[in-house]
């Protein structure tokens, strides 16, 4: 089944800055898709999507670290 997922406007890098790319599994694959860095492999910035859509905050993001 396909999760719709409606994030907008799209989130900017919480490590440098970068506009965000979503990420999503390949079909087979068993992982939550996420918002992730558009520098990527430079940069391996990511923010989870949360179950309601919306995505982590930078509040939220430098809990993790």
């Amino acid at each position: 089944m396909t999760r719709v997922i409606r994030t907008k406007p799209e989130p900017y890098c919480p490590d440098c800055g970068a506009k965000m790319v979503l990420r999503r599994p390949p079909p087979g694959k068993d992982w939550e898709p996420f918002w992730g860095c558009n520098r990527f492999p430079d940069c391996r910035g990511k923010r989870v999507i949360n179950p309601d859509g919306t995505f982590e905050s930078d509040d939220e993001w430098d809990e993790h670290k």
